[in-house]
């Protein structure tokens, strides 16, 4: 699955990236799919949104199926108000 992930973000399918979360094992257990993803990506914008108010500019490297879905990194990041960027798009 991991070189089927990579493959689809070269090719900025955000589709496929999406499919693939869809696919994976852990979102086939609701109680598993909250923890690792609405949950973690939210305590993630949360302490991101802290630093963000410190520092200018950030670098964050993330797993490719966090940065897809309603509950991706960079939408609970841009509800916050931060200024986001896609290094590939």
């Amino acid at each position: 699955m991991d070189f089927l992930i990579a493959k689809a973000w070269e090719r900025c399918d955000h589709a496929a990236l999406a499919e693939l979360q869809e696919a994976s094992p852990l979102v086939s257990v609701p109680s598993l799919r909250r923890a690792f993803f609405p949950a973690r990506n939210e305590n993630w914008a949360n302490t991101i949104a802290a630093r963000g108010a410190a520092e200018e500019r950030q670098l964050l490297v993330v797993d490719a199926l966090h940065l897809v879905g309603p509950d991706s990194r960079l939408d609970r990041l841009a509800a916050r108000g931060l200024v986001v960027h896609r290094l590939i798009t």
